[in-house]
């Protein structure tokens, strides 16, 4: 078998359709999804009713007509799409789950099994306006469906978002939509560091209220402008532990006003000796952080007065920080 005669793209050569959708999957490591971090949400009505709205925007999607899967589709959505109650699923006395997909048809391919491409599609005369990418609901998938591909069909479709309804219900709201979307290209970026204290630093204070702790071990950092969300990990290790102590963690973000924190970490025991403690969260990174540069901080507190005064830094304590920066749909 010889290669195909021309590649992607030569001059004055006529290409075919499965190169181009070859290029677009090399393109993104084979990987389908959203291209920009708002594009093609699902969002409620105006007015929330029987039906929802998806945003402007693109995706790539895979040609699951062929088998291995080894092309993409790229498709945009220029305005606002609606779709209304024709569209949307009938009313059922059970409670149901159900599958906003971003679908497309070709007529290259059998259209049997798809949800609404005719083997007669594109009817004659209507090549160039015949609507081949088109917004779908599947009604009655399971409540667990976070992908297309779960659901074993032979044609392309990107699941954007599941749509959780009440027994009888129709009307879809905020708390109605699962947002499934996920970005073909995502961007991440790490940064880590680690600080060696050099002095005694007693976390005291006040029970239940967070202190910068242990001292010094604060850095800069800049967000990068496409992060959407940030994967902390932050570890506080060998510290002086005289009696026992129940402590909580937590890292910050910036300045005091934002208060911005990971989820806090427990940390208990009631033994002598030097100690750890991790902390580790997701957040999300607003946007007029983006693109800034930011303080990140390890705070800690006593739970209880009795924990107050009994953990101490010394030149013996070290703490870690990884953060990891990405790019999410929003």
């Amino acid at each position: 078998m010889s290669f195909d005669n021309t590649g992607w793209l030569i001059d004055g050569v006529l290409t075919k359709s499965e190169l181009a959708r070859r290029a677009q999957y090399a393109a993104t490591g084979g990987a389908d999804g959203v291209v920009g971090v708002g594009d093609l949400k699902v969002i409620p009505l105006a007015a929330p009713g029987n039906g929802v709205r998806v945003s402007v925007g693109g995706a790539t999607i895979l040609n699951r007509y062929v088998t291995p899967v080894n092309q993409a589709y790229v498709v945009s959505n220029p305005t606002i799409e609606t779709i209304d109650s024709t569209r949307m699923p009938a009313t059922n006395p059970a409670i149901r789950s159900h599958l906003v997909v971003a679908t497309v048809g070709d007529p290259q391919y059998s259209a049997t099994g798809h949800p609404w491409m005719l083997a007669t599609d594109p009817p004659a005369g209507t090549a160039n306006t015949f609507q081949y990418v088109r917004t779908h609901v599947i009604a009655n998938v399971p409540s667990t469906t976070k992908r297309f591909e779960e659901l074993g069909l032979n044609y392309p479709g990107y699941a954007l978002a599941r749509l959780d309804i009440g027994a009888g219900g129709s009307v879809y709201n905020s708390a109605n939509i699962i947002d499934l979307r996920y970005l073909s290209q995502q961007r991440s970026q790490d940064v880590q560091w680690t600080v060696d204290t050099t002095a005694a630093d007693i976390l005291a204070g006040t029970a239940l209220t967070y202190e910068y702790w242990p001292d010094g071990t604060d850095k800069a950092v800049y967000i990068p402008p496409w992060a959407t969300a940030v994967y902390c990990d932050g570890w506080i290790n060998g510290f002086r532990q005289s009696s026992a102590t129940t402590t909580l963690a937590r890292m910050r973000i910036g300045s005091q006003s934002m208060n911005i924190f990971t989820a806090s970490s427990k940390y208990n025991d009631n033994t002598i000796g030097r100690k750890g403690i991790n902390v580790g969260g997701r957040l999300d990174i607003p946007s007029a952080y983006r693109g800034t540069t930011q303080s990140w901080q390890m705070w800690a507190t006593a739970e209880d007065a009795p924990s107050l005064s009994k953990l101490t830094t010394d030149a013996w304590t070290n703490a870690s920080v990884h953060l990891r920066f990405v790019e999410e749909a929003v």
